[in-house]
């Protein structure tokens, strides 16, 4: 669930589909990269990330992609 007041979890369709997914803040640098490659879920943690708004992106290896914002609290 967003916003995110202690962990989430982000989840997609198909474990095959991505191979990175990418978190950046609002300037666009980037304050983590995951190897999301055979998951289809992931565990975010509040202590990992500053209050504020980011934009995660998974990319696949074939270059297509998927965005989702994350508010942390």
């Amino acid at each position: 669930p967003n916003p995110i007041t202690d962990t989430s979890m982000l989840k997609w369709d198909n474990a095959e589909a991505f191979s990175t997914l990418t978190i950046t803040d609002l300037l666009g640098k980037t304050v983590q990269t995951v190897d999301v490659r055979g998951k289809s879920e992931i565990s975010l943690n509040k202590s990992d990330l500053n209050k504020g708004l980011y934009v995660g992106r998974l990319v696949s290896g074939t270059g297509s992609e998927a965005t989702v914002k994350i508010i942390v609290q």
